[in-house]
């Protein structure tokens, strides 16, 4: 099975440029309902045309107060691909609404996960369609138009079953479609944006989470969604390491709290505690000073010392 037709089964059966295509095929696969869920295909129901005319994708989603509070990325939303914010009680879904239902893709090994799918609508935003087929891949504002020109009515047309220009968020939807399956299939590791946070694809396919990456000579760790995380990071062995802005462990150095606490990290990037930290001593060269940093962490300055008591506190390293 190639990645396109990996796409189509995502989809229940094909691509589409026309909005009210992918309902009809979800609710032939018995795939249509009235619940948001992470990785679903809103429908819109537009009055003035009386049928489905507007689409996205739903890219996360919680119950709260007797609401579904969620947010979907949309193709043409404004001219752009944007996140629209939905906080709707169940009985605002369906019914001659204007949000109509939710097509439930078709997530298995086959075809790609809902994270893989969502990671590449959310890379897309602030994408603004183009007056004319010239730099189509750009996000440049001064290669910005209004006259329904995009990389996805292009790719449609290459297909074979698009057209261009046209009304694109269905076109949007299908192409994230094709590209989270050629994400899960082709296997290549590589960072992905979701939001303001970062994913990771290992090789294989699947998503880093849990665990520690090893990339570009740095390390990174991950969280249970898949996030890389910044800033203090507690490990299951109760040892303490400080991940910087862009994500990478920090390792032999000192970093300082938002109160101004100084802390060393050894070259595992463990934080060190109950240790003497040996650096070059300021007044000779060739000789050491000795830091010292409490069971917490924390630099205990009235402790440092040119002569540790070394039998008592071990040294970092």
């Amino acid at each position: 099975m190639t990645n396109y037709e990996r796409g189509k089964q995502l989809l229940h059966g094909g691509y589409t440029a026309y909005t009210p295509d992918l309902k009809s095929r979800a609710v032939k696969a018995k795939r249509y309902g009235k619940e948001p869920r992470v990785g679903a295909i809103i429908e819109y129901y537009v009055a003035s045309k009386g049928r489905i005319g507007h689409t996205g994708i739903v890219v996360d989603c919680e119950f709260r107060n007797g609401a579904w509070d969620f947010h979907t990325v949309e193709g043409n939303s404004g001219n752009e691909v944007r996140i629209v914010h939905h906080n709707l009680t169940p009985a605002q879904i369906g019914g001659g609404n204007h949000v109509d239902g939710f097509v439930y893709p078709d997530f298995c090994a086959e075809t790609c996960s809902a994270e893989q799918f969502i990671a590449i609508a959310r890379s897309q935003v602030g994408y603004r369609e183009k007056n004319s087929n010239r730099d189509l891949e750009s996000f440049r504002t001064d290669h910005d138009g209004g006259g329904n020109y995009t990389k996805f009515g292009a790719w449609a047309k290459s297909c074979g079953w698009g057209y261009n220009p046209a009304e694109w968020c269905a076109m949007f939807v299908s192409w994230c479609a094709y590209m989270g399956c050629v994400s899960a299939h082709d296997y290549a590791p590589g960072w992905f944006k979701d939001g303001d946070a970062w994913l990771y694809r290992k090789k294989g396919g699947e998503y880093a989470h849990d665990e520690w990456v090893f990339d570009g000579g740095r390390w990174y760790v991950f969280d249970n969604s898949g996030h890389m995380i910044r800033g203090w990071f507690k490990d299951s062995t109760g040892d303490w390491y400080y991940l910087a802005g862009d994500g990478g462990m920090c390792a032999s150095q000192w970093v300082a709290d938002d109160k101004g606490r100084m802390y060393y990290l050894t070259s595992s990037g463990a934080m060190a505690r109950t240790a003497y930290i040996r650096e070059p001593r300021p007044d000779k060269a060739g000789q050491h000073f000795y830091y010292f940093v409490d069971e917490r962490g924390e630099w205990q300055k009235q402790y440092d010392t040119y002569f540790p008591h070394l039998e008592i506190y071990e040294e970092a390293i």
